[in-house]
């Protein structure tokens, strides 16, 4: 999908009906639709001991554009259009003492990568759930970059994700060219 483009005007044009649905309302309509999507997992994944493992986003809150396919890829977004995306995850691990619990946005940009953009780290807690949060900003190619939520943990045995506050999301935002 292409950004659209705004013709300029010059002092005595005559615009007929056709050049301003063209050149204005299409690009108005363009401008204000929503370019975003929302990948999420609602149910517990098993993340194993001492491995970097991608969530297996299974769903979509919102996906007009079909960034995500939670059959075929389901751990990552695409999005369609070359520019900068911003990008938000969370997700929230079970409650178990010991080792850390990490969080990172990964992404393929400007066609090489895979690399780690933004983390987050907590201590794990036999009382409390560990809820991470990341964000940042990407630039997308807009055919092969795509961006993935990555989470790590070293409790001494495999741990589950939890869905008791929220579901694991992964949220890329298109913000411009």
């Amino acid at each position: 999908m292409a950004v659209p483009s705004m013709s300029t005007f010059y002092a005595g044009q005559r615009l007929r009906a056709a050049d301003m649905n063209s050149q204005v309302r299409d690009a108005v309509n363009w401008t204000i639709s929503g370019k975003t999507c929302r990948a999420v997992r609602n149910g517990s994944q098993s993340i194993p001991n001492n491995t970097v493992t991608a969530i297996q986003f299974n769903t979509e809150d919102f996906d007009p554009l079909a960034w995500h396919d939670s059959v075929t890829l389901p751990n990552i977004v695409v999005p369609n259009m070359a520019g900068y995306y911003q990008v938000d995850a969370g997700m929230e691990f079970v409650n178990a003492a010991g080792g850390n619990r990490e969080a990172f946005i990964r992404a393929k940009s400007f066609g090489g990568g895979p690399f780690l953009f933004a983390g987050s780290s907590q201590l794990g807690n036999a009382t409390y759930r560990s809820r991470l949060s990341v964000s940042t900003v990407v630039y997308q190619n807009g055919s092969t970059d795509y961006v993935e939520l990555v989470v790590f943990q070293d409790s001494g045995a495999a741990l589950n994700t939890s869905v008791t506050s929220f579901n694991s999301y992964l949220c890329v935002t298109f913000i411009g060219t």
